[in-house]
């Protein structure tokens, strides 16, 4: 481990003593890994190579790898941190059932066949430096690699409870390949459908995925494999079996009426919404991959849970918006200012609220300015407008930019309608300054 400090740091100063007993235990402990320390003050351009921006920088090296370190500053946990890392994480071994019983305990175990003597055992150690989660051993006794049926050009091989048992590398023996050949293969092309798959694409960090639901078969399998591994990098690929209590509610929430199975879904978080989308017709690999591409150039319609519009729609006051008409008739009428009533059938008082915004709109029918709409959130989705409480009337300009007054739970007492009426004025004012800029 390195210090990289400053003669006038403070910090410096009152970490001294304490690096100075770090070093002197790990003498006495017979360790191998050492402290020291660097004047950044002096050695501005060693300090400006390894991203030295404030002191003290403690940065443990390793085999040519370096971890900065952002533990505590005590001794104790500096000394833990050293002795941890400089183990050495790759164990010699003569039994390869200890490689396989790694595995089947759902752990990977990646092996080296050789020793430490080899020339490509320094970036396979790094690998492993990298990836602490998975066991690595190492075997020298070519006797064991010919047993297996290794093939001799091979030297590194990963073990696994899942597919194919057995994975060979044969890549190039650089860090960066090894690293990319265990993200490729340390979890299943496609695994099935459960709470860590689901974390995964509507948690924090979402990530958008690809679902093949079946009813106990997966008929298409290889095509769905291929297209997987394809672009294994850049989605998530899943079996959902609607058989099991997961795959029902996964289908649940995925669509409301599920065509015949099986069929392939597409599921995209953004910014809280979850967006679905549906591949119709013969499942193989050209058709699939053609859906995908679609999706990317945004040529599929999303599932929308959507009620019938109303017969005399066009001859009421307040237009019914559904879940499926709800964007093309805010987003492509530039002509009128949009009024949107958001509403579910359990709000407070939803029916003289309903009856008070249709005599409101009947008022202002013949400005030709403003059009009233509104929609039911029981029974519709709405995109790319975000209501948290019921009523709620949202603006939008001809232009089309969201100007949103949200009621929420502000409205009290019984004039609803003087309310609103103050409302839209807000909203429209709003409106008429955007348009002005």
């Amino acid at each position: 481990m390195v210090e990289y400090y400053a003669p006038w740091c403070a910090h410096c100063k009152k970490l001294a003593p304490v690096y100075s007993e770090v070093g002197k235990r790990l003498k006495e402990k017979g360790s191998k890994a050492a402290v020291a320390k660097l004047d950044a003050t002096k050695h501005t351009k060693i300090a400006q190579r390894v991203g030295v921006d404030g002191y003290p920088t403690l940065i443990w090296y390793n085999k040519g790898d370096q971890t900065l370190y952002q533990g505590e500053r005590n001794e104790e946990a500096l000394l833990d941190f050293i002795l941890d890392e400089s183990k050495s994480h790759v164990r010699m071994s003569t039994d390869l059932a200890e490689a396989k019983q790694f595995a089947e305990s759902n752990r990977l175990c990646m092996v080296f066949w050789g020793d430490e003597k080899d020339t490509h055992y320094e970036n396979y150690y790094s690998s492993a430096a990298f990836n602490k989660d998975i066991a690595h051993l190492a075997y020298g006794d070519a006797a064991i690699k010919k047993a297996e049926g290794i093939p001799n050009k091979v030297k590194i091989s990963l073990y696994r409870n899942f597919d194919t048992k057995r994975i060979d590398y044969t890549g190039e023996y650089v860090l960066a390949d090894i690293n990319t050949f265990l993200l490729d293969y340390r979890v299943p092309l496609v695994p099935v459908y459960d709470g860590d798959i689901s974390k995964r694409v509507f948690g924090d960090k979402t990530q958008s995925a690809f679902l093949y639901f079946h009813d106990g078969e997966f008929k298409d399998e290889e095509a769905f494999r291929k297209v997987a591994w394809d672009l294994r990098r850049k989605y998530i690929f899943s079996e959902v079996n609607v058989k099991t209590d997961m795959g029902k509610r996964t289908l649940k929430n995925f669509i409301e009426k599920a065509p015949k199975l099986p069929f392939i879904g597409y599921v995209h978080v953004q910014k809280k919404e979850a967006y679905r989308y549906l591949f119709s017709g013969d499942i193989n690999a050209a058709a699939f991959q053609k859906f995908v591409g679609e999706v990317e150039d945004k040529k599929v319609k999303k599932i929308v849970k959507s009620e019938p519009l109303p017969t005399d729609n066009d001859f009421k006051a307040v237009k019914t918006l559904t879940g499926e008409t709800f964007e093309d008739f805010i987003f492509n009428d530039f002509e009128h200012n949009i009024f949107v009533l958001v509403y579910t059938t359990w709000s407070k008082n939803i029916k003289q609220i309903r009856q008070e915004y249709a005599e409101l709109a009947s008022k202002h029918k013949n400005n030709n300015v403003s059009s009233f709409t509104e929609i039911d959130a029981t029974k519709n989705e709405i995109y790319g407008v975000k209501v948290s409480n019921y009523p709620s009337m949202v603006g939008f300009s001809k232009d089309k930019r969201v100007e949103a007054d949200i009621l929420n739970n502000a409205f009290k007492g019984n004039d609803f309608k003087g309310f609103m009426e103050d409302k839209m004025d807000q909203v429209e004012a709003k409106i008429a300054k955007n348009e002005a800029k």
